[in-house]
């Protein structure tokens, strides 16, 4: 059984419903989807999971969480997960202080189209990944808004472990959950391990760009 199959099997008991009554409200003809979704045979369609979402009141956020938390509701929290995130961020913005950082995280994880999935292992807090939504152009992209990756880190010590591609497709299935049918990252053009790392998890190059300005 999948965690997501898991997650769809606790909802219905939690609603006492059999997989029949519950395969009737998302609109499929036979139980025997549900009993599919449920041991991670099938996926759920975008259409179906708002549908779930709006129907039970599901927070899509920890729907799609890969056995962890990535979204506090309660502000105390929330504050107390930006501390332990900000070591991590630190490595993608290093030109920020820790605690503005802090700020940010909190500003980042409080709003509904931006989000935080992160990664603990025995206590410890090793990966981060940051998705937020774009409504403006993304390059290569043709859809708005559009799911895009703004950061992601795991620490050197769990790294090569799949930990990176996980935190990724939590943020895609997020992004899935807003709306979104397409996902988006970039790396500076001299980062090959970065590229690298794109590349082996599925996105497509799509362009190269070198950018200018000036004073005027």
């Amino acid at each position: 059984m999948s965690l997501f199959g898991e997650k769809i099997k606790e909802i219905r008991l939690k609603y006492n419903y059999t997989q029949q009554e519950f395969a009737e409200i998302l609109g499929y003809t036979s139980k025997s989807m549900i009993a599919h979704i449920e041991n991670g045979d099938s996926e759920m369609s975008n259409g179906k999971i708002s549908l779930l979402i709006e129907r039970f009141e599901v927070d899509a956020n920890l729907l799609f969480s890969s056995n962890k938390h990535n979204l506090v509701e309660d502000k105390k929290d929330v504050k107390e997960l930006a501390k332990y995130l900000a070591p991590l961020v630190k490595e993608l913005w290093g030109e920020h202080s820790i605690s503005d950082l802090e700020r940010i995280l909190v500003r980042y994880i409080s709003n509904e189209e931006s989000t935080a999935f992160y990664k603990v292992i025995d206590g410890k807090y090793v990966g981060v990944a940051l998705c937020a939504l774009r409504h403006d152009y993304v390059e290569g992209c043709s859809t708005s808004p559009v799911g895009y990756l703004e950061g992601i880190f795991v620490d050197k010590d769990y790294r090569n472990k799949g930990i990176a591609k996980e935190l990724c497709l939590d943020c895609e299935k997020w992004a899935k959950s807003k709306g979104c049918s397409e996902f988006a990252s970039d790396c500076e053009l001299a980062n090959s391990e970065s590229l690298a790392f794109h590349l082996n998890i599925g996105f497509i190059e799509k362009n190269r760009i070198i950018c200018f300005k000036k004073e005027i």
